[in-house]
């Protein structure tokens, strides 16, 4: 599905470039995912627990959740505890400077 997944599948009015996803394997240390927010729930079950979001989360944080289920949790302070990178491929780079 990626070399045919277009950025305005996901976010209308989008170009129709590719969209971009990046999966980081270092030599040492976990392995991270760079995902849009619209594919957070899609990270769900996955053995990858480091998840980075690239682009405008569009949260509507004025009512907070009372309880979330298991990886529900997680996924919800992915999206609301990270500062917001604007592209993918920053997401990526802030990675690779980070290690």
């Amino acid at each position: 599905m990626d070399p045919i997944f277009r950025e305005y599948w996901m976010s209308p009015g989008a170009s129709s470039s590719l969209g971009q996803n990046f999966a980081l394997f270092l030599l040492e240390g976990e392995p991270a995912l760079v995902i849009g927010p619209q594919q957070v729930g899609n990270a769900a079950d996955l053995w990858v627990r480091e998840v980075h979001i690239s682009g405008n989360t569009g949260m509507d944080d004025s009512v907070p959740p009372v309880a979330l289920p298991g990886e529900a949790e997680r996924l919800y302070d992915v999206l609301h505890g990270q500062q917001p990178v604007a592209t993918p491929t920053a997401a990526l780079l802030s990675l690779l400077l980070r290690t």
